[in-house]
């Protein structure tokens, strides 16, 4: 199942679609550069992606120093990797 929130009437839909259908037995993957859709939907991973790399990954608190900070300081780890 594809879940687009940015494209969902409000944030608090995609809250339900994805609050809902979670447990334990199921996977889902969302991905987004809005840290207000992260309000709804706690993450239980964020990975930073970069040429097809990961670059950084780490729990809900890396999207909110991504949200702090924006991007540019995670081009260094891009070019290390």
């Amino acid at each position: 199942m594809q879940v687009q929130p940015d494209t969902l009437v409000a944030p608090g839909a995609a809250y339900y679609v994805v609050n809902t259908l979670r447990s334990s037995e199921r996977s889902m993957v969302v991905i987004t550069h809005y840290q207000r859709l992260l309000d709804y939907i706690v993450p239980d991973f964020v990975h930073v992606l970069a040429d097809g790399k990961t670059i950084r990954s780490g729990d809900k608190s890396l999207a909110l120093e991504l949200e702090q900070k924006g991007y540019s300081w995670t081009e260094d780890h891009a070019s290390a990797a």
